[in-house]
């Protein structure tokens, strides 16, 4: 895995305003010479190029756990077996009771109608903030993937990603909102999650952890973890999620 940037950023940077995100924001580290990025203004809606039908907010569906609603992003589903993978924030399950699992809201653009489906497995990370979500159900798995309701991945594309790039972060209401924005960083340490994440500047809305962080040309990159009101957020590169997954035995 290219683990890209791999110095470490020194001093954990606070922000001032906090705006919760599903569960909320946890600090980023400064650079090394201690220079803010610069303000970038964003512009709401889809900014994905060469996507044709596919819209990466089409990929998004509400998790409710224990009473919290927050966002999770399709990313398989089998025509064959039925099995429907969702990953999402850790921390948007934490008010789940022992044994207890989430439902997944899906929007009536997703499947014929909308429809509540227990999720039937839950893989808690211990290391990151991001969980799996496993769901069988052969209908819904054909209609996400007739409507190209499931996120497209390129680990050569995540691997490419850098300052500067065009992104879009997608997630909150059933059907998603997705907001334009601009990468800051690709690969930078952040104290408080202990952890290399992507760091970006976009707008957003409560009820989004969990959501995803696309790249210009709609590839997930990464899930949404935490914000602040100024339009800078977190979120947990999809490469650490692929690795962990892939070391337990799965993909």
């Amino acid at each position: 895995m290219n683990r890209k940037k791999k110095g470490l950023f020194a001093g954990l940077c606070l922000l001032a305003a906090l705006l919760l995100i599903g569960c909320g924001w946890r600090g980023k580290t400064a650079d090394p010479d201690g220079e803010n990025p610069p303000d970038r203004e964003n512009a709401a809606g889809n900014n994905i190029a060469g996507t044709e039908g596919y819209l990466p907010q089409k990929t998004v569906v509400q998790i409710e756990a224990g009473g919290i609603i927050a966002s999770a992003v399709c990313v398989e589903a089998e025509e064959e077996s039925g099995r429907i993978t969702l990953l999402t924030s850790a921390h948007g399950l934490s008010a789940l009771g022992e044994g207890e699992l989430p439902e997944a809201l899906f929007a009536a653009g997703q499947l014929s109608e909308e429809e509540r489906i227990s999720c039937d497995s839950c893989f808690l990370s211990q290391t990151a903030d991001y969980a799996v979500l496993t769901i069988i159900n052969e209908e819904a798995a054909r209609t996400l993937l007739a409507g190209e309701c499931v996120a497209r991945q390129d680990r050569q594309a995540f691997d490419a990603l850098k300052e500067g790039d065009s992104c879009l972060a997608a997630g909150g209401r059933r059907g998603g909102s997705a907001f334009s924005g601009e990468i800051l960083s690709s690969w930078i340490y952040m104290e408080d999650y202990g952890q290399y994440m992507i760091w970006a500047k976009a707008e957003i809305e409560p009820g989004m952890s969990g959501g995803g962080l696309f790249d210009g040309e709609g590839n997930l990159v990464g899930i949404l973890s935490g914000g602040s009101e100024d339009g800078e957020l977190a979120a947990v590169p999809v490469s650490i999620i692929w690795s962990e997954w892939e070391a337990d035995g799965n993909g």
